[in-house]
This record gives structure tokens, C-alpha cells and sequence, in this order.
């Protein structure tokens, strides 16, 4: 053939090419325009039992070891499955394919020295082709094709055209692997940094534990996640399981835990459980080192392979890497808030001990001295002023003792637990920041005013805005109080039910009664900019209704 005829042949139109070649080609098509793994493993069942006439067909996937981990069919109806039960294993005519994987074809499975019979149930089968799949040189897995139509044998013509399948097979199962795995590490991803937004000081922990076994259940696909404390006498502190399975979820995970051998797990291990399903578990430390963490135990139903995989392992350890660091984040900056709260408390204290309360008392004796010295009136009178001096500086020591022990009524910690409460209803924690001196700038009747005004704003996030991220942030300066409550949601406009909410009407109220102002404007690209504005020090506070 000349160059000038190949390559005419090859812009020959689909209608020139013969029927297997162009059925061939179709097949390939289809193949390559599904990335979901299990839609192009169906895909390829399908085309390998139209391309041959097959009734039935099949692709087995191997596992770690010798058997079938995965076995996808065409041709075999539901109730039929069913009455086979579960799928093989490998064994038999399949195992042959699987320790010899070369093209297999037989006029008769039943004639065949390693066949090992049909399940009750079973549908008659007959002729027979196995191909084997092959990813790079390694076997991913085997075609099987049986029942030819009109009861003839396989042809080589079949078998070539099921070998060229499965080689175009090959690419294209590596590709939806590839693409699966990068979208898996997406979500891994996201729900990590989803994870340390919501870890957000004050951290509830038996609710950041449920938060993490939820999380990885979902994305690992387990039966159950189960978290117990790291000691000689687990406690269960967090369960992500099916109502109906808890108990039995639970009991899998004690027994995971008593097969590691030691409590204080220090690497992951995977545990066999045994039985039926033939389940495992994944047992998997959360090594922090300032909050409280413990061992996170996944179980498996036994035809749940993923975990197996190198990759997905990884990925469900590195979580539980990253939720334990995500833990001990938010401890940390509730410690450093906490001290930073309490040093400010002690400076205050220091200050008032050593200036105020030593002029106080070096005047009182002044006083004292001169009332030695004058008349009766002018005694009584000295006498009255220490008298309310000595009254002062009882009050100004109750007041060091009251900064020096009480850290947990301050603004700040009030903000974050108000936010908190409306993580339920929000579907997420909003992430709290605070910006200047917060505790000491902010008397009581501004607190009294900016905590309902706060819960006026969440409550209508969570009842209009269908927001997936809610932020607030508390600044104070030298001259005013700015509380700005941020979503991503809807947004709202002049005409929409929020804009008239009586809960906004009553915060825009209480802003101007201080002094201040409340502003609602839209984000970019969707959302709501709630910020609430009013000075320091405003003289009279009025309450508003509500």
C-alpha cells in the first residue's frame, strides 16, 4: 500500500470500514466519554456482549490478593442475582483466567477440568470467552463472555475483537481512575479546611469529634465511624453510624480496638473482623497533643475495597492527621486568647494595687493627719472622707479580685458561645474574629445591647440567607464598636421579607438609640453584609423593644 492509499483508508468514512470494525470503534467511543469508574466498567460489559452476541457478560476486578473484589455483569436480571447470591470470588474457570491471564475460549464451561460448577439458580451458560484486562502490563481484571447467540461458539473474530477492546479498555479504566482519585482528594480536600473553619474556639469537643466522624464517614464510604479516648478503659466519644447498625457498629469497633493489642495506638492499622460480611476496620490515632484526641475506628463491609487502595488509605489517615491538628489549633488559640485576657486582667489588677490603691491610702493618712490638728468640724469632716476613701478602696480591691478570677464572662467568650449555639441551625460554626480591646473597652450596657443585636443577625442568616459560610467579627478602636455578621448566601434585596424583619428593625434601632448605625449591603459575588455601628462611651443606653 502507498502512503497516498493509507491515507485514504484512514479518512475513509465509518460506512467503508466493516461491521466489527466499526462496531469496534463505536465501543470505544462510549468507552471514552464516562469518567465515573463503575459507569466505564459498565460501559465495557456492555460493549464486549454486543460486539460478540453474548447473552451474558462480565468483568471481574482484582483485588490486593488472588480474588474478585469487584464483578460487574450484563444480562443477568436482578431477581436472578439474587437468587445467585453474592458474587464469586474467583474460582474455578475465573481463577484459571486470573493465574494464567491469556485469551480463554471453550465450546463447553462444564467440559473444562477447573470448572467448578454453577451456585443454585445460576443460569445455564455454555460457550465461553475470557479476556484479560491489562493496565500498564498489570492485570486490572478479566472479561468473561458466555451464551453466544444462536448457541454457537466464540469466533476468533470475537476474540480479536474483545482483545482490542480490552486493550482500549485498559486506557480508559486508568483514566477514570486517575480522575476519580484527583475528585476523592478534592473532597478530602475541602472538607479539611471546611474542618478547621468550623474547629473555632470555644470548641466543643464532644461536638468537633462528632463533626470529624461524620465527615470522614461520608467521604471513606465506612458502615460506621467510630472515635474512643487512647486508655486502658476506652469510652466511646463520637459515633457516625446507621440507627438500625449502631449497636452492631459499635461492637465492631470495641473488637477492632481489643484486636490492635495496645490502646495508644501509634500508626494505622487494619483489623479483619471476621463473620459473614467479612468486614475490617481501619483503626487510626488522632495524635494530638493539646486537645483531647483518641483513635478514630472505620468500619468496612468486607466488599468495600476502596480502603485497600494505597491512595484511599492515605487520604482517610491524612484526615485524620489533619482533624487532629485541627483540634489542637483550636485549643491553642483558645489558650492564647484566654491568656492574652488574663495577662490584660493582671496588668489592669497590678496597676490598680500599685497607683490607686497607694494614693488612696497615702491621702487617707494625709486626712488622717490633719484631722489630728484641727477643730471638731473639720474632724468630722476628715473623718467622712477616709471613711469614703477606706469604701473605695474596698470596692477597687473587689475589683482586682474580680479581674484576676473571673475570665469567663468576658465579650469575647459571650460572642463565641452565642455563635456557637447557632451552628446547628446555620449547618456550620461561624468563624469569630475580634480585633482590639474588646473586654475593656466594652461597658455592660453595650454588652447588653450588642449580644441581642448579634442574635438578631445569625437568626435571620440562618432563617432567609441559605448560607454555606457565616463569619462575624467583632473590631473595637479608640472610638467605636463595629460587629459585622458576613454570609454567602442569597442575599437580600429592597423588596425582600429580610429587609423589613422586625429582629433588623429593632437592631437598627438600638444602633441609633446608642448613637450608631446599622448598614445592610450586598457581597460579591452573592451574599450579605450586615455591620452595626456605634461609639464607645455612648451616654444613655435606651433600650430598644424586642
Amino acid at each position: 500500500m502507498t502512503p497516498d492509499s493509507a491515507l485514504r483508508s484512514l479518512r475513509a468514512p465509518s460506512d467503508a470500514l466493516p461491521d466489527s470494525s466499526r462496531a469496534l470503534l463505536d465501543a470505544v467511543t462510549a468507552l471514552s466519554s464516562d469518567l465515573d469508574l463503575h459507569g466505564v466498567l459498565t460501559r465495557i460489559v456492555e460493549s464486549a456482549s454486543a460486539l460478540t452476541g453474548a447473552r451474558y457478560a462480565a468483568l471481574g476486578v482484582l483485588g490486593s490478593g488472588d480474588g474478585l473484589v469487584e464483578f460487574v455483569t450484563t444480562g443477568v436480571s436482578d431477581a436472578e442475582r439474587a437468587r445467585i447470591g453474592s458474587p464469586p470470588h474467583g474460582r474455578g474457570i475465573l481463577g484459571l483466567l486470573i493465574s494464567e491471564p491469556r485469551p480463554l475460549r471453550l465450546h463447553d464451561l462444564g467440559e473444562h477440568p477447573a470448572s467448578y460448577g454453577f451456585p443454585d439458580g445460576h443460569p445455564p451458560m455454555t460457550s465461553f470467552l475470557g479476556v484479560p484486562v491489562l493496565i500498564r502490563g498489570t492485570v486490572f481484571g478479566n472479561l468473561y463472555l458466555t451464551e453466544k447467540a444462536g448457541g454457537q461458539d466464540f469466533t476468533d473474530t470475537d476474540e480479536d475483537l474483545v482483545v482490542a477492546l480490552a486493550q482500549a479498555a485498559g486506557l480508559v479504566i486508568e483514566n477514570a481512575r486517575a480522575y476519580g482519585l484527583s475528585e476523592r482528594r478534592r473532597r478530602w480536600l475541602e472538607a479539611a479546611a471546611d474542618l478547621t473553619d468550623a474547629l473555632q474556639p470555644p470548641v466543643d469537643d464532644d461536638r468537633a469529634l462528632e463533626q470529624i466522624a461524620t465527615t470522614a464517614r461520608r467521604l471513606s464510604g465506612a458502615r460506621a465511624v467510630v472515635v474512643m479516648s487512647a486508655d486502658d478503659d476506652p469510652v466511646v466519644r463520637a459515633v457516625a453510624s446507621d440507627g438500625p447498625d449502631r449497636a452492631t457498629n459499635l461492637d465492631s469497633a470495641g473488637l477492632a480496638l481489643e484486636s490492635t493489642g495496645v490502646a495508644t495506638l501509634a500508626e494505622p492499622v487494619e483489623v479483619p473482623l471476621g463473620g459473614p460480611a467479612d468486614p475490617i476496620a481501619a483503626v487510626l490515632p488522632l495524635r494530638t497533643r493539646l486537645a483531647d484526641g483518641g483513635l478514630l475506628i472505620a468500619v468496612f463491609d468486607g466488599e468495600h475495597q476502596r480502603l485497600r487502595d494505597l491512595d484511599d488509605r492515605e487520604l482517610l489517615v491524612s484526615f485524620a492527621d489533619h482533624a487532629a491538628l485541627a483540634l489542637d489549633r483550636a485549643r491553642a488559640v483558645a489558650d492564647r486568647e484566654e491568656h492574652a485576657v488574663t495577662q490584660d486582667r493582671e496588668r489592669i489588677a497590678r496597676d490598680l494595687h500599685d497607683v490607686v490603691i497607694q494614693r488612696l491610702f497615702a491621702t487617707g493618712m494625709q486626712l488622717r493627719a490633719a484631722a489630728l490638728r484641727g477643730g471638731d468640724d473639720l474632724t468630722d469632716r476628715v473623718e467622712q472622707s477616709v471613711s469614703d476613701l477606706d469604701m473605695t478602696i474596698r470596692d477597687v480591691r473587689a475589683t482586682i479580685f474580680g479581674l484576676q478570677h473571673d475570665g469567663t464572662g468576658s465579650v469575647r467568650h459571650e460572642v463565641r458561645v452565642l455563635a456557637q449555639e447557632y451552628a446547628e441551625a446555620l449547618g456550620q460554626a461561624p468563624v469569630v474574629r475580634t480585633v482590639g480591646p474588646v473586654d475593656t473597652a466594652v461597658d455592660e450596657a453595650l454588652r447588653s445591647q450588642l449580644l441581642p443585636v448579634l442574635r438578631e443577625a445569625l437568626s435571620n442568616v440562618a432563617q432567609h440567607a441559605r448560607a454555606t459560610r457565616v463569619e462575624v467579627e467583632l473590631v473595637v478602636d479608640a472610638d467605636e464598636l463595629l460587629l459585622s455578621v458576613l454570609d454567602d448566601g442569597v442575599g437580600v434585596g429592597p423588596a425582600a421579607p429580610m429587609a423589613q424583619h422586625s429582629g433588623l428593625r429593632n437592631a437598627r434601632e438600638r444602633a441609633e438609640a446608642l448613637g450608631g448605625t446599622l448598614e445592610l449591603s450586598p457581597r460579591v459575588p452573592h451574599g450579605l453584609m450586615f455591620r452595626w455601628r456605634v461609639p464607645l462611651g455612648a451616654p444613655g443606653v435606651v433600650s430598644a423593644p424586642g
